[in-house]
């Protein structure tokens, strides 16, 4: 008797184990396959890391998944203007939408939107938004690759995007070219 109430105990306990594994492991899986989509880049003035770069291209296909994985993970899709924003933007036919993670080691420079610091894009950016880097759904779309690094939302027009070889980031002093 004694090791039958020490069994369903353990029993109880190893299935709840069980279930929550399997819950949490669609939500990873589908953050891994993100991993693999990403682009990254390390670029160094001299001996110095100057900036560090990963580039993304949201799918509608990609948007639809993390829903789908969100909900067998916890039961609803948290509210996220930063996912809202994201999937609006992919959504339209005549653009490329990016998401850009962007780290140096001083964070005021490291912000895309800010001309004068000389941040500029090939193909040319229709326009650039900061995303809140806080956002868990975007941390799921996006996987962090450094806790202090800060998300934009490039748009780029679809034709210039067609036309040009590479996506190239760079600041005043170095570039990060991206295959496409």
């Amino acid at each position: 008797m004694r090791k039958l109430k020490t069994f369903f105990p353990l029993l109880l306990l190893s299935t709840l184990l069980l279930t929550c594994t399997g819950k949490k492991s669609r939500l990873d899986d589908f953050a891994s396959a993100q991993e693999k989509k990403e682009k990254t880049k390390t670029v160094y003035n001299q001996a110095e890391l100057d900036f560090w770069a990963s580039i993304y291209e949201p799918t509608t296909e990609d948007l639809l998944g993390i829903r789908e994985a969100w909900v067998d993970y916890s039961q609803s899709f948290p509210e996220s203007k930063t996912f809202l924003d994201i999937e609006s933007e992919v959504h339209k036919t005549n653009q490329k939408v990016l998401l850009i993670s962007l780290f140096s080691t001083n964070y005021d420079i490291a912000d895309l939107k800010d001309k004068s610091l000389g941040w500029s894009t090939f193909p040319v950016a229709r326009s650039i938004s900061e995303l809140a880097q806080d956002d868990l759904v975007l941390r799921s779309l996006m996987p962090v690759h450094n806790a202090w690094a800060r998300y934009f939302l490039v748009r780029i027009s679809l034709s210039e995007w067609e036309s040009a070889p590479n996506f190239v980031l760079s600041n005043r002093t170095s570039k990060a070219v991206f295959t496409k």
